[in-house]
């Protein structure tokens, strides 16, 4: 039987390149600035910096339904933000993603805290083009797959998403903690048994965009997809250090 899609949450996904690097500093600024704000109207709000391509960047934007993701475009001063941002990069592509998992929208919250610690986590979007006839046995493998991955110390997070106009596509979003846990992970039997499985299922190789977290979020907390409760509005930290 297919998963159902988790409470009609949605993402939408855009690469982007930066048109001058010039403006770098003030791209940066912006990110920076308005990302967080859209927390609250929306569930997530990432910009990852692409590893292979160093003037391109892939934005990630998760509400809580499709209602939702319409009702943010259609906020003036939100979509004014985002429009600054825009403004400074050419959008090579953008795609419309259901959510399959995580189940839960609390597992996509923002837990803002003061003063954290940098880190450097790696952020991977892997594509997967599956043939018709795989779709249901594909998500099932996927999602064990999924529970596995997010049982690994080296994983904050493990998203898994369908394309909502190509239902042959499907996405896994992967962020890593250390630059030594992608390998780690591809030595789990979790993740042995799910490419063995799904090698027959997959209509091309599967391709995949590798960035760094360094622009927005860049806290461990603002990634860990495993907290059971996170907070939608920045907690202050005497409570987080009490809590």
């Amino acid at each position: 039987m297919a998963a159902s899609v988790a409470a009609g949450m949605v993402a939408n996904t855009k690469v982007l390149k930066l048109t001058d690097d010039e403006n770098f500093d003030n791209f940066l600024n912006l990110c920076v600035s308005h990302l967080p704000t859209f927390i609250g109207d929306l569930l997530r709000a990432d910009m990852t910096h692409d590893l292979q391509n160093s003037d391109q960047y892939l934005l990630n934007l998760v509400a809580e339904s499709q209602d939702a993701m319409v009702a943010f475009n259609e906020n003036v001063e939100q979509n004014g933000k985002l429009a600054e941002i825009l403004s400074l990069v050419e959008v090579l592509s953008e795609f419309e993603y259901d959510i399959i998992a995580p189940e839960s929208s609390e597992n996509f919250a923002t837990n803002m805290v003061e003063n954290e610690p940098e880190v450097t986590f790696l952020k991977n979007h892997v594509d997967i083009m599956v043939i018709e006839d795989a779709y249901d046995a594909f998500i099932e493998e996927t999602l064990n797959n999924v529970q596995g991955s997010l049982q690994e110390v080296g994983i904050a997070r493990f998203d898994f998403l369908r394309d909502r106009a190509d239902p042959s596509h499907f996405v896994l979003m992967e962020v890593f903690k250390s630059a030594e846990a992608p390998a780690e992970h591809k030595k789990s039997a979790h993740y042995l048994q799910w490419r063995e499985v799904v090698a027959d299922m997959m209509a091309i190789g599967r391709s995949a965009i590798k960035t760094q977290c360094t622009i927005w979020p860049e806290y461990e907390h603002c990634w860990d997809s495993m907290l059971e409760q996170l907070e939608l509005t920045a907690p202050t930290l005497e409570a987080e250090e009490t809590a």
